[in-house]
């Protein structure tokens, strides 16, 4: 074997007991010869190629064959641990992507000497090792003929992705794409993880008919371990195709013959366990799949009804689903025998619910290990976790080497200080906690946190807004890099809540820290402080908000983000002023860099400048840094002369504005506006009789939009980049140049 000399010494102590191959023994007639040559393969490669390449390593012993996946490349080691989880995963093997190695066992000592924690470990199932070994083969001659790639000029992975999600919480969707594109040409995206990603991205577009448009496709994604979102997005995504028609019809019967037919009898796996998803259609689906069952469980349909919003639209047709389960026969049998018949229906979380209510017994200790598999939300945890307490420690010592590293999983949970809300989480990591796992936290568990309780708590608000300020201090990298999960846990609030105003504001400074400005960026900042401008502000916390603006408006100061910035000066001009001057500064900033650019400012932009002059009185700047032979002439634009616009938004001085712009600019067009929160007959018939219907989709409801866009043909359909009457005019502006 060609290993170089300062390999042999961890080699060595690798190869020794506990593991039943022996480093002077590997060429023993005795081993299995196709592990031998495989272990020689990757020897080989190690030899040749040292860090530059990943190495499998396996280890023998009389329960079981484990094989150590190396490499000390932080870069590598991330994208490995993710290929052979899509490659051997739950089909063949148990892959733990971050195992918890033993410094006490002399194997996993001399691993962790050479590779640190750039290791993952996968316990061959029994009966699948030549299937394994077959696959390590193909996957070894994968890594030996992938190209290498210079990783100069790439961005880090990490920070990339946090852009993707950024982009997507802006609804920039092209910029969430482009970043999709850039991490694959990195050659640092799995081909598992391009999936969710792509998944993500036409989800938030609302593109559930993609989506769900190649079963096959579906089908194969739904069979590796999901995320919650991208399970979230696949029930959203079915729903809207096959079951959304039926809510708006008020069929129950209808919607559950839909599932029975369409959904269950494909997607069964993915309801096997909610894992904390709670949105109004995941649980009304999750009724809808128990209603298709032979042995309804009315409880869990009472459950999973506790948890769904009453003011949610779609509550009265999730009770009648609810009121059909209640309907069903009981029937008489063992809480044991109906546990099993929903494990073996793959429905994991009801199953656990009632093997947890058994009494404790060795069988069904196992059974409830195994259900963790699945349901990983963490109600299901304290159920499980409550009864393997109840049951003797010499069944737990005596549990399957699998269900045991469940077990110790478990109890490392519940073991382990409790990270239950943000504070924990800021203090686990000034505390100096493994960012990875507080990362992982984050991603998994923040959405379960009660944004009722944490709002709730004035103290505890302003206690992690100053641990984010020590944050940005020590670790600004990575606090910065936690902020989409942030955002998104205090935006689950649909209107801006007054007592959480210093994490907005705390947030906003987040955003102009950044070293960089992107367009989601600017959109983010924008509804930042929109929200601040609606619970009111201080003249303390409007400094604030001017200053982390300007700083944001210096960084992106580009012709491509002056709308941005005429929306933004539109949003303080038409609220409260606790320090005017500081409005007015912003607003003569914009102008200064529009006499440097005003060659290349449209009649659209000139007509927003003239209106906010006179909101902050400096008219008179306006009219300075414009000459006379560029004063928007009024009556020669006569394409929509007669023809009919409708806007829709709820904001509605910007839409009022807009209007007021476009019959400057089209004279003897009619403008008709609409803020209708919901559905109504006045927003169907303006979306029929327009002749350019605007949809203003970032200040709208769902409802709204699933409404008009039955109603308008996709030629006249018009959804503005922005809130503000800037871009909702530029958007018309753009179509009639288009359509000249």
């Amino acid at each position: 074997m060609n290993v170089p000399d300062t390999e042999n010494g961890w080699l060595q102590r690798f190869f020794t007991a506990p593991n039943a191959l022996r480093w002077g023994a590997l060429e023993d007639t005795m081993i299995d010869p196709l592990l031998r040559d495989e272990l020689v393969a990757w020897l080989s490669v190690l030899g040749q190629h040292g860090d530059d390449l990943p190495v499998l390593l396996p280890r023998l012993t009389d329960q079981r064959t484990r094989w150590y996946v190396c490499s000390a490349n932080p870069q590598i080691i991330a994208q490995v641990r993710e290929e052979v989880e899509a490659l051997v995963a739950h089909a063949y093997a148990l892959v733990e992507a971050y195992p918890r190695l033993d410094a006490a066992d002399p194997c996993e000592a001399a691993l962790l000497e050479r590779f640190g924690t750039g290791v993952c470990t996968i316990d061959v199932e029994s009966g699948c090792h030549s299937v394994v070994l077959r696959k390590f083969e193909v996957y070894r001659q994968l890594v030996l003929r992938r190209p290498q790639r210079s990783a100069v000029g790439a961005r880090p992975v990490g920070r990339v992705r946090l852009d993707f999600d950024k982009a997507l919480l802006a609804g920039c969707f092209d910029e969430a794409r482009s970043y999709i594109d850039e991490m694959r040409g990195s050659g640092r995206l799995s081909l598992q993880n391009q999936r969710f990603l792509e998944i993500r991205l036409l989800a938030a577009q609302g593109r559930w008919q993609v989506v769900v448009g190649n079963p096959a496709y579906l089908r194969s994604v739904i069979d590796l371990p999901l995320p919650r979102r991208i399970a979230g997005d696949l029930i959203e995504s079915l729903y809207q195709c096959h079951l959304q028609q039926y809510e708006l019809s008020d069929d129950p019967s209808g919607a559950i013959e839909a599932f029975r037919q369409e959904i269950r009898p494909r997607y069964a796996r993915l309801f096997r366990a909610r894992n904390g998803l709670k949105t109004p259609t995941a649980l009304t689906s999750f009724l809808l799949n128990e209603l298709c069952t032979d042995a309804v469980d009315a409880a869990h349909c009472s459950r999973l009804m506790d948890e769904y919003p009453p003011a949610a639209p779609g509550y009265p047709f999730a009770k009648r689903i609810a009121e059909m389960a209640w309907q069903e026969p009981v029937v008489l049998k063992d809480a044991a025998v109906r546990a099993r018949e929903a494990y073996e229906d793959d429905r994991q979380e009801v199953a656990l619910e009632l093997y947890c209510t058994c009494d404790p017994d060795p069988e069904i200790l196992k059974q409830v290990l195994r259900c963790l598999a699945w349901a990983k939300a963490p109600e299901d945890c304290d159920r499980a976790w409550r009864y393997c307490r109840s049951c003797p420690e010499e069944w737990l010592e005596a549990l399957p080497a699998r269900l045991k590293e469940t077990y110790l999983a478990l109890q490392d949970r519940f073991v382990s200080p409790r990270i239950s809300d943000w504070c924990d989480w800021a203090e686990f990591i000034l505390n100096g906690g493994d960012r990875v796992q507080a990362e992982l936290i984050a991603q998994q568990e923040a959405d379960q946190w009660s944004l009722r309780d944490f709002v709730s708590s004035e103290e505890k608000i302003h206690k992690f807004c100053t641990l984010l300020d020590k944050g940005m201090s020590s670790a600004p990298d990575f606090f910065q890099s936690q902020f989409p999960v942030v955002y998104e846990f205090v935006s689950a609030s649909p209107t801006p809540l007054p007592n959480l105003r210093p994490l907005y504001v705390e947030l906003l400074q987040l955003l102009a820290l950044s070293s960089s400005v992107s367009e989601s960026d600017l959109v983010l900042a924008q509804e930042l402080v929109r929200n601040l401008l609606v619970v009111g502000t201080s003249p303390e916390v409007y400094q604030d908000v001017i200053d982390a603006v300007n700083e944001l408006w210096d960084k992106s100061n580009s012709l491509q983000y002056l709308d941005w910035a005429l929306d933004l000066a539109e949003m303080l001009a038409i609220n409260p002023r606790p320090k005017p001057e500081l409005g007015l500064r912003m607003f003569l900033k914009i102008l200064q860099f529009v006499q440097s650019n005003r060659h290349r400012v449209d009649d659209a932009s000139w007509l927003t400048l003239d209106m906010l002059g006179l909101d902050f009185e400096a008219t008179s700047y306006v009219e300075q840094i414009r000459p006379a032979a560029e004063v928007v002439q009024v009556g020669t634009s006569p394409e929509l002369q007669g023809k009919k616009v409708g806007i829709y938004s709820l904001t509605e001085q910007a839409a009022l504005r807009a209007k007021r712009s476009l019959e400057v600019l089209y004279p003897g067009v009619i403008v008709e506006v609409n803020h209708d929160h919901e559905s109504t007959q006045a927003l169907m018939n303006l979306a029929k009789s327009a002749d350019i219907f605007v949809f203003a989709w970032r200040s709208s409801k769902h409802q709204a939009y699933y409404c008009v866009k039955e109603c308008v043909q996709k030629h006249r359909f018009l959804q503005p980049s922005g809130k503000g009457s800037t871009t909702i005019v530029r958007s018309v502006s753009e179509h009639v140049r288009k359509n000249a």
